[in-house]
């Protein structure tokens, strides 16, 4: 499971409130079964057990560190040449419908907390993110490191 999905759960056991998905999915329906005929073969799994080459804390470090640098400068060239696949189309619908399922539940009651990965979060009105759809309903926005646990 994502991150941000068993971080809304916990959250939501916490404190005695309902959690929702809200997301499409859409991305993992078509790409990961695309990703399991190259990616999960014997020769893959033998390589990746062979040694630890890959440190996770590390990588997830470096990840969080360059979503901190783009929060506090969204323009930075490395939005644009990074994340050049926010102009996809299945990236804009998937912005789209969150916002919409978003703004929804809002209307429902005014008190709302949404748990997203930091790329939806990203202040970018030329790319459409999620948070730039929803920029005039968020009363505050965080980035949470992930806990060693």
């Amino acid at each position: 499971m994502p991150y941000e999905w068993t971080t809304a759960l916990a959250y939501a056991k916490y404190a005695h409130i309902p959690c929702l998905p809200i997301d499409t999915g859409k991305i993992a329906k078509q790409e990961l079964p695309k990703w399991q005929n190259s990616l999960l073969t014997i020769e893959n799994v033998k390589f990746l057990v062979k040694e630890p080459w890959f440190d996770l804390e590390s990588y997830f470090l470096k990840c969080h560190n360059f979503a901190q640098k783009l929060w506090k400068e969204p323009d930075l060239w490395q939005l644009k040449r990074n994340l050049a696949f926010l102009h996809h189309s299945i990236w804009q619908e998937r912005e789209q419908i969150m916002a919409v399922r978003l703004k929804r539940l809002q209307r429902l009651n005014k008190r709302l907390v949404h748990i997203g990965g930091w790329l939806h979060l990203l202040h970018s009105p030329s790319h459409a993110t999620l948070y730039s759809r929803l920029e005039k309903c968020v009363y505050k926005k965080k980035l949470i490191a992930r806990s060693k646990n």
